[in-house]
């Protein structure tokens, strides 16, 4: 045998014994401890311990995450979010009020040339004469007579006297402008050129016209209304223009129940007109479009989670 193959024999009887001394030393060590020996068992620190059981429980680091979700949502939030804390936003929103009220007189009513010329009591007694188809009543110790000038028209004087006290009629005369009463003498003058058809007609110097819709032009200005239908404002800082009273009376006359108007400032709204049999009114409702507070909108792109009552973003409100 050479002395190589000597040499490589040695060596590998040496590491075969060195081996076996190692795994003897292991196993002495190992029987030195008891199974319930701590140094048996790998220990871990306090920390690793209370970290290694807080990540195995899934609710506990479900409640981590959002408690830092909403650290960082309370303090970057508000600097990602495109509205003011106090924003307010709005909505186009259609309203409807009571606007006016359209009375169809049926009934006579009186107009006195002077305060108590024709008191209650005479009025009384006019519509008992008037009722048996006398001329002539007497009321108070006064002797009256009366003419019909027209269809529901009458007009009243004491006897032996050609000056009218008063007038009763179903239809009326207004001021164009709602403020403000028409002259006996000028209300007298227009219900006599309504009763006869007439188109033009003069009273105290002036000249007046009456078109087919009762408009009366006083000296070419529009002055005065006739009809039988009484147009009152429900808000008294409300007056009405003479193009919406044609309007309205026509509306109604031709059975609408609905309809549009422009008002001289451009500003368009809608009309809702109910009729009340009992009062024989209408009742007009005007509807218009207005800008609200955007309040309690439901949750959109625009505002996830909607709007409070005071039409703020809710998502906003919360950072």
């Amino acid at each position: 045998m050479s002395d190589l193959e000597n040499s490589v024999d040695k060596t590998t009887q040496e590491t075969v014994q060195n081996t076996e001394e190692y795994s003897d030393a292991n196993a002495s060590k190992n029987a030195e401890y008891s199974l319930s020996d701590d140094r048996r068992v790998k220990t871990l620190s306090p920390g690793a311990m209370v970290a290694k059981r807080f990540f195995r429980n899934r609710i506990a680091v479900l409640g981590m995450v959002v408690l830092i979700f909403m650290f960082l949502f309370s303090f970057l939030g508000g600097a990602l979010m495109p509205y003011g804390e106090s924003q307010l936003f709005y909505r186009k929103d259609s309203q409807s009020q009571k606007y006016a009220g359209v009375k169809v007189n049926t009934e006579l009513r009186y107009q006195q040339a002077e305060k108590d010329s024709f008191p209650a009591l005479a009025q009384a007694q006019f519509v008992l004469a008037k009722g048996k188809k006398l001329t002539e009543f007497a009321a108070g110790g006064v002797d009256y007579s009366y003419e019909e000038a027209g269809k529901d028209f009458y007009i009243i004087s004491k006897k032996g006297s050609s000056a009218p006290v008063a007038f009763a009629a179903v239809d009326t005369v207004t001021s164009v402008s709602g403020a403000g009463q028409i002259p006996f003498a000028e209300q007298l003058s227009i219900l006599k050129a309504l009763t006869n058809g007439e188109k033009e007609f003069t009273e105290g110097g002036s000249s007046y016209t009456l078109s087919e819709d009762g408009t009366v032009t006083k000296d070419g200005t529009a002055y005065a209304y006739a009809s039988r239908y009484v147009v009152n404002a429900i808000m008294s800082d409300v007056t009405f223009s003479q193009k919406f009273k044609e309007e309205l009376l026509e509306q109604i006359q031709a059975g609408a129940t609905s309809f549009s108007f422009t008002d001289d400032d451009g500003v368009e709204a809608n009309y809702t007109m109910e009729y009340d049999a009992t009062s024989k009114t209408y009742n007009i409702l005007q509807s218009r479009e207005q800008m609200v507070y955007d309040s309690y909108s439901p949750p959109s792109k625009a505002h996830p989670l909607g709007t409070d009552k005071n039409g703020m973003d809710m998502l906003t409100r919360l950072m």
